[in-house]
């Protein structure tokens, strides 16, 4: 049976509106390991809150090798009730965006969002 990726990030929010931070998840040789990630927003105008579209790229490993790579894709945040949704996507084989995990945050200091996440 495959284990289903589950992780937690800690971000922190920049002045100039980007995400800054690391995650962990529980899969591979390397679970529990922390990684970064940066996401910055496609918008000028959203600066002063969390919620919209990001670029954004985090280091990654494929499950059976020891290097690392950088994946890109696309950070989506959207307010729900006191936390947020987060999809990140990345582009398939024929280059359309596709979700590739969801998660709920919380911000939990006036510039933190604390996420916990797992596969779509």
């Amino acid at each position: 049976m495959t284990r289903r990726l589950e992780g937690v990030g800690t971000y922190t929010i920049e002045k100039d509106g980007c995400l800054t931070g690391y995650y962990a998840n529980n899969t591979g040789k390397r679970a529990g390991e922390a990684f970064n990630e940066i996401a910055k927003k496609k918008h000028k105008d959203t600066h002063n809150d969390i919620k919209g579209e990001y670029v954004c790229a985090w280091s990654e490993y494929d499950q059976g090798a020891e290097d690392v790579y950088i994946q890109h894709g696309e950070l989506h945040i959207t307010p729900e009730d006191d936390y947020y949704l987060l999809t990140w996507l990345i582009k398939d084989e024929n280059g359309k965006l596709t979700p590739r995990f969801k998660g709920k945050g919380f911000q939990t200091q006036k510039n933190m969002l604390t996420v916990r996440y797992t596969t779509e």
